[in-house]
Formats: structure tokens, sequence, C-alpha cells
């Protein structure tokens, strides 16, 4: 039995070398995270290991996948280096007076409602020339432009680490896009504007993306046009907070992203209209590769986007050439590619949910798909429903660690509202582009209207979905070793999974792996030991304090501040809950009513039942 198995892992990773190579350079970047080795180790390791290979008679496999984990640790260490004058290395030194900075505008500013951020590439601070990336915040909407080079005055901060159990760690999050400063100015009246050059980036990129933003706001409402601006160009800044909620609750968030369905859309549009304009298959599929690469600079690089680009152009590039290329092999490929580029990549949640979303339809929907295929016969109308609603669960099953790991819940309602908002979606997208680059209102006017009520469809299945907690499951944690735990376990079951088995041994593969799963979420729950314990939670200047007794009793004495620029039961409190699987509190104290106390009370009741209110 054991020889069998190897033999059938071994002509399927045969089948699809990139597996191999992608796991081996993922492992190598692991081990430069934990280890942190030494720069010139890892040059060192790498070219010896390569000259042995290129001396030896016999090129050993295992030599090369040791070659390619060395690789992906040099390319994180490199990635990670920088030179003495960067501003990670001056930043500690730095008091709070505030200090003159000059820097250059790297991206479009981030505009919201009430304030803006900007990313600036430093190049000197007071008389020091400075390398690196920081922050601006500024607390209005802003004027400023990519490529000005500005000066300011501000207290330069180092993010900091959250000092709250379970809580968002923004320094990490920053350090992970090279960014180790920040600033607050309260108006950009004092910011002095130097220099301003517009370069090629800017013409190609920036006003095309501008143009866009333009049109989209000019015939849309303010929820309507933040939804296609984030559809389309990858920008969440006027995505209402309720939308958003309404999205995670019901299943559809992915929706909200760029994400590989929307780039597949674009991708077939542009296919089909260059085939009728070229006539000519080869040409009409190196223009799609051309303009889908233009596509990711346009959609500010989103993972999703750039590991689709990646998938589709080998998927293009391998019908030009009559080569029959496996999906998972280009999947895998892609992310190798990624990888390379940004090494970072791999500890970023948008790439983890994009790659195992894409890994669950290829890999793992074909192994179930043959339970509903008999029904295919008698009626292709509800295999095809069943088909859109098993790949839905599929990829909500497969990302449920991960979503009670990031997001402390799994909505298991979108399994139900993908199948009205898939196919919703694949007609909105088209149409909006098209209602977007049409220059005539006279013909585009009807289509705008059908783009209306569609868009009104989709924004009241995910709000009913998310009102009534359909199949949601929420305040729901699990920690980091249970998730990847599990992540490798379904990594086992789908590697040694044999179609040609017999019956039985499939459905005891099935139910064994199904009770080990279950068992490494719930298990660890049952054997912790209930103790009293007090958080005292960091909300700056006021008090949350949270008890739970050896009985289970949940109470939180008052609930922290809420003002325009921080609301700590929101920031703070409600996470702290989730992560702990607290959804109700049998006892609310609010010690005294001053803002710092109580101003979080109301987002607090909002969302968690509350047994007992204490008032002073």
């Amino acid at each position: 039995m054991v020889p069998g198995l190897f033999v059938l892992v071994s002509d399927k990773l045969n089948r699809r070398p990139f597996v191999v190579i992608f796991l081996s350079l993922v492992a190598g970047i692991l081990l430069a995270e934990i280890f942190r080795p030494v720069y010139w180790l890892c040059v060192a390791a790498f070219l010896i290991t390569s000259i042995f290979i290129f001396l030896s008679n016999r090129r050993s496999l295992l030599l090369i996948l040791f070659l390619i984990v060395i690789l992906g640790g040099l390319r994180f260490s490199l990635s990670q280096m920088s030179p003495p004058d960067h501003i990670k290395h001056i930043i500690p030194k730095l008091g709070s007076e505030k200090i003159s900075v000059q820097g250059k505008i790297m991206t479009e500013p981030e505009l919201y409602a009430d304030k803006s951020k900007i990313l600036i590439e430093v190049n000197q601070i007071e008389h020091t020339k400075t390398q690196g990336k920081m922050l601006l915040f500024i607390k209005e909407r802003s004027r400023l432009q990519y490529g000005e080079q500005i000066q300011f005055r501000a207290s330069l901060q180092q993010p900091r680490k959250n000092n709250n159990p379970y809580a968002f760690n923004y320094k990490d999050y920053l350090e992970s896009k090279q960014i180790y400063a920040t600033a607050f100015l309260f108006s950009e009246d004092n910011i002095e504007v130097r220099t301003s050059s517009k370069n090629l980036y800017y013409y190609l990129i920036i006003q095309p993306r501008r143009w866009i933003r333009q049109r989209i706001d000019g015939i849309y409402n303010a929820r309507e046009a933040g939804f296609l601006k984030a559809i389309i160009l990858g920008e969440k800044c006027d995505l209402p907070d309720k939308l958003q909620t309404d999205f995670a609750n019901s299943g559809l968030s992915h929706i909200l992203a760029v994400s590989g369905l929307h780039t597949g859309v674009i991708a077939l549009i542009l296919l089909v209209l260059f085939q009728i304009i070229f006539r000519k298959r080869g040409v009409a599929r190196i223009i799609t590769i051309v303009v889908l690469i233009y596509y990711i600079f346009l959609s500010h690089a989103a993972p999703s986007v750039q590991r689709a680009v990646i998938m589709i152009s080998l998927f293009l590039l391998g019908r030009m050439f009559q080569r029959n290329i496996e999906n998972v092999n280009i999947l895998f490929a892609a992310g190798f590619v990624i990888l390379l580029l940004q090494p970072a990549q791999l500890f970023s949640v948008g790439f983890q949910f994009s790659f195992l979303s894409v890994f669950s339809i290829l890999v793992v929907l074909p192994l179930t798909i043959n339970l509903i295929r008999p029904i295919r016969a008698k009626c292709s109308s509800l295999f095809w429903l069943l088909n859109l609603m098993l790949v839905s669960l599929v990829v909500q099953l497969i990302l449920a660690p991960l979503t009670s790991l990031y997001f402390n819940k799994i909505a298991l309602g979108g399994i139900l509202a993908n199948v009205l908002a898939i196919p919703l979606i694949s007609v909105i997208l088209p149409l909006g582009l098209l209602t977007t680059l049409m220059p005539l209102p006279f013909v585009t006017q009807f289509y705008v209207a059908s783009e209306k009520l569609l868009l009104h469809i989709l924004f009241y299945i995910s709000h009913f979905v998310s009102a009534n907690k359909v199949l949601l499951i929420d305040f729901f944690a699990i920690k980091s070793w249970q998730a990847w735990s599990i992540m490798a376990l379904m990594g086992l079951m789908v590697l040694f999974w044999d179609r040609r088995a017999k019956r039985r041994r499939r459905i005891f593969v099935i139910g064994a792996g199904f009770l080990l799963i279950v068992s490494l979420f719930f298990l660890p729950g049952f054997f912790s030991e209930q103790r009293l314990q007090i958080t005292v939670l960091d909300v700056k200047t006021g008090d949350a304090i949270f008890i739970q007794s050896p009985a289970g009793k949940n109470i939180l004495i008052d609930t922290g501040n809420k003002t325009n620029k921080n609301n700590f039961a929101k920031q703070v409190i409600i996470p702290f809950f989730r992560s702990s699987e607290v959804s109700h509190l049998d006892l609310l104290i609010l010690t005294h009513p001053h803002a710092d106390h109580i101003g979080g009370a109301e987002y607090i009741l909002d969302r968690i039942d509350v047994d007992e209110i204490i008032l002073p």
C-alpha cells in the first residue's frame, strides 16, 4: 500500500513540477524569516551548491530543490536589507519634536471623507540625506499630486506594536510594505511643494486611472461609485463601512476585491474583442497579455490580479505554442514568480486567500464534482445550479481555517449568496466598464439604468444575508497552529487522494480526514483550563477592563473613548472579543459618564448581547 501511495504522489508531482519548486521557495522564505541568516552566508551557500550541481555528472533533484530553498532564503534576506542612511535606522534616534522632512509622493494620495493618506519616498531629514518610505496622514482631503517633491515639518513616529491581545499589528503590516515611519498634520497649508515631475508612469497610469475614477463618480451615486471603483480599480477608500460589513458577513467579500474572477472576466472580454478586430488568434492573445499587464498597474498591483494575469498569460502562451499546460502547474508557477519578485507577499493575507481560493477550485473541486455528475443527464439546469453552490462550498471550507484565524468568523451564507452574486458580478463588471469607457452619454443611459438595478439587487442580497446572519458563525477563533495544521492536513489528503481507489477506501479517507479536522478545530477548547482572567485593554487615556470568571461569566468595566479619530470599541474591544470568542456579556459596568469611559458603549451594545448594565 505504501509503495503505491508513493508512486501516486510521484506521478502527480511529475506532471506538476512547479508544485515542488514553489514549495521549496516557500520553505526558503520561511526559514529565512524564522532564523534571519546573515546575507553573505546565503550567498555562499547558493554559490557552493550551484558549483557542485554544475560540476556533478548527475543532476540530483534533491540538490536542485535545495538550491531553490537557498534562493528563497537569499531573496527574502535581500528584500530585508537596507543601507545605513535608511529611515528605519534613523527613526529610533528621533525625539518627539517637529523636524524638517523632504520627500517625493510615490503614489496617488488615498482620499477619504475627512482625511488623506500619502506615501512618501523620503530623501532628506533636516540636513541629512535619507532613504526609505513613510506615511503622511492629513486631516482633510488633500490636493497634493503624485510626483510632487514636498517639504514639511512634523514629528516622525515609529509605528508601534499594538499592546492589546489578538489585535491587528499595524507595525508589522507597515514593515511588510517597507514603511518605517508615520507623521500627522492637521492641514496641508504648511506643506511646501518644491517641484513637480510628471513621468511616463503619470501619463500612462495615473491620468487614465483618474479619468476612470471621475467618470464613475459623475455617473453613479456615492455607494454605487465606491463599489465600482473597488472592483475595477481596486480602490476601497470610498466604500461605505456598512457595505463592507454586509459583504463580509454574507460571504461575498471576495467580490469587493479585484480578484481572479474580475480579471478573468476582463481577459475574456479583451480576447473576444481583439479576435474580432485582428482575426488572428496569436495577435489577439499577445495584445490581451499586454493589456492585462497594463491592468496590473492600473489596479494598484493587487496580489490577486498579479496571480490571475500571470496564470492567464501562461495559459495563452501555451495555447500559442500548442502546449497543453496543467492549470495547477500554471497556478504554482504564478505563485513562484510573485514570491521571487516580492517574497514578503507570502505573509500577506491577500496572497494567501487568492492563492488558496484558486487552488481549491482547480484541485479540490474536481475531486468532489463527481458526486453530482449523475444529475447532469437528468436535469442540466439543476446540475449547473448545484455546481455553482459546490464551487462556493469548496472555497468556503478550504478557506475556513484562515477566515476564522484572521477574521474570527466563517460566513457560510456565501454558499447560497454566491449562487446569485457570481452571475450578477459577471454582468455588473462588463456593464461598469462599458458605461465608464463609452464616451456617448445618450447611448449609455440604458446601460447605466441596468447597472444601477443590478447593483441594487446585489446590495440587497448582501444586506439580507448579513442582517439575518444566514449561516454566519461569528465570534469564532482558532490559534495559528490549528489553522496551519488543518491546512497541512487538507493538503496531504489532496496529495494522497486516489480516484481509482475503491469506494470504501475513499469514504474512509474522507471520514478520517473530516474527524481530524473537526478535532483540530474544536478539541483544544475543551482542554483549556477555566480560570480567572483579567485583561486590561490599552485604550489610551480611557479604561476598558475585561474579567472572565472560572465559571465563564463575562464582565466588562468601561468601554474606552470614541472620537473622530479613534473608536476604541471598534478598534480594540470588539476585535478582542472576537478573538476570545466572547459573544455576550453577563455584566457591563460603566463607572462614570466621561467620554473616555463610556464612549464605546453604544457600539458594543449594537454588536453583542448584554444581560445587565450597571450605571453610576
